[in-house]
């Protein structure tokens, strides 16, 4: 900010430079790339249509919570949410938020229910 000649003594923060260094480059690359962005705009559609579908459906069959017992408004990727197991349905379970809050809090109790993939299968794609 310069006000009648005022001039700054210090710098901005490092973690401020390297953020717009960061966000500078995202922006180039998405110039030269614009299909990147589009891409990864129309699977996050897809997804969210896919994920309401699929509580509304539970909803519908009057699933309910598998941890809490209540009403369900969340997917829980049970083998994580990389690559093609973000829209592989075999691994969503319908959960409260609260269920899903517990899944990722008591890990050892979730891999003890079957709510969670085991150490060395999270994000590792099953056969078909």
């Amino acid at each position: 900010m310069s006000i009648r000649g005022y001039k700054k003594k210090t710098k901005p923060a490092l973690w401020k430079q390297m953020a717009d260094q960061a966000e500078k480059a995202v922006d180039k690359y998405l110039k030269r790339h614009p299909q990147r962005n589009r891409q990864s705009e129309n699977r996050r559609r897809l997804y969210s249509r896919h994920a309401t579908r699929f509580i509304e459906e539970a909803r519908r069959n009057g699933v309910q919570c598998p941890v809490t017992g209540g009403e369900v408004n969340q997917i829980h990727h049970r083998n994580g949410r990389l690559g093609s197991l973000l829209m592989d349905k075999r691994f969503w379970i319908p959960v409260s938020r609260e269920g899903h809050r517990k899944i990722h809090d008591a890990p050892d109790w979730a891999r003890a229910n079957g709510l969670l993939a085991h150490i060395g299968e999270w994000n590792m794609p099953a056969p078909v």
